[in-house]
């Protein structure tokens, strides 16, 4: 029961490695975000900060 235990608890701490970076993807496409933003646009250069 405590190897159990165990094996579960290294599962959610290796989930929450994995899903970590995800959460910060936002589909954005960089390069694209980049000319827009050198153009002028103001959600560009906010979204690139």
């Amino acid at each position: 029961m405590k190897n159990l235990n165990v094996v579960i608890c290294l599962y959610f701490i290796l989930l929450a490695v994995v899903v970590a970076p995800a959460r910060g993807f936002d589909g954005l496409d960089i390069p694209k975000l980049k000319q827009m933003a050198e153009e002028g646009n103001a959600d560009a250069q906010s979204k690139l900060g």
